[in-house]
């Protein structure tokens, strides 16, 4: 990735010309950004899938303790992917300028489902911008799902279509998502030839450089079933794989308020969240220690989480 995009002021026409109405327009920058450390000191592991409290009801990070832990592990870079948003990108791409951390710029976005076979309309995909033009497509593809994307999960739930994608896919980095993801979804009920026919749309879209498979790993069965799968149709397409923490809150003591937000998204009881309550599911953010654990029969997932970052 390129280093953090920072943010200059840019004057209006209507500036340059003495209009009334003046408005100062921000655009990303790569100017005075601080050298973030060396990918060595952090462990070869660099966090992908973070959702901070701008995912609203369903991350609980605040961005300036997100950089000060970031920095306490030494990490030379982090990717912030929101939900359906991407509201905390000038504070984290400004803060992690600041600590000389590079700051990736993405967002975790609802892709209308492509396999006939699943019956769920929409799917996570993330979306990292590796460049300037892949900044600029990214709030494009954001802005054109929140004001004409088709109406998804909830009132304020938007969904892309592959066509979408497809007309704003330079500079774009894709991995699968999670357990939401489609292609996850699809191995889950073993439909191997559908996974890969879902790759191969994907492929079409965004090409075998900047696709990758993504495996996470928070502690849940399902995740640890699947992972073989993952990596085998990943192989089958020649496409790389990718270990992420698909991080909810900072620490893991934070559990319980992760769990108490969602249950105000979905408007129960603290105690009827049940989909995830059991104690050794684990979406605090990543270190390279926990991350080497858990992906040490995939050094080139964790290898891969670093040469993204540094393009």
């Amino acid at each position: 990735m390129k280093p953090p995009l920072q943010l200059r002021r840019h004057q209006s026409s209507e500036q340059k010309t003495g209009a009334a109405h003046r408005t100062d327009v921000m655009i990303p920058t790569t100017d005075s950004i601080v050298q973030p450390s060396s990918p060595d000191e952090a462990g070869g592991f660099v966090n992908l899938h973070v959702h901070t409290e701008y995912s609203l009801l369903d991350g609980s990070i605040q961005i300036p303790r997100l950089v000060a832990a970031l920095k306490e592990m030494k990490a030379p870079a982090c990717a912030i992917t929101d939900h359906e948003s991407m509201h905390g990108v000038v504070e984290f791409s400004l803060s992690c300028a600041k600590a000389g951390i590079n700051g990736i710029l993405g967002c975790e976005a609802n892709l209308m489902t492509i396999s006939p076979e699943l019956s769920e309309r929409t799917h996570h995909l993330i979306l990292l911008a590796e460049d300037t033009k892949g900044w600029n497509n990214l709030t494009k593809i954001i802005s054109l799902a929140n004001m004409a994307g088709t109406n998804a999960a909830g009132p304020a739930s938007y969904a892309l279509s592959i066509d979408d994608l497809a007309s704003h896919s330079a500079g774009l980095i894709a991995l699968t998502s999670c357990l939401k993801g489609e292609l996850a979804q699809l191995l889950i009920q073993d439909r191997e030839s559908c996974a890969l026919s879902y790759l191969d749309k994907l492929l079409a879209v965004f090409g075998e450089r900047n696709l990758f498979v993504e495996l996470t790993d928070n502690g849940l069965a399902e995740q640890r079933r699947i992972r073989p799968m993952l990596a085998a149709v990943a192989a089958k397409k020649g496409l790389g794989t990718i270990a992420t923490g698909d991080v909810h809150y900072l620490n893991p003591s934070d559990k319980k308020t992760h769990t108490s937000l969602l249950a105000i998204k979905h408007k129960l009881k603290r105690q009827d969240v049940q989909i995830l309550d059991h104690e050794e599911y684990d979406f605090s953010l990543m270190t390279p220690a926990a991350a080497a654990l858990r992906f040490a029969d995939h050094p080139e997932a964790l290898a891969n989480t670093v040469a993204v970052a540094e393009r």
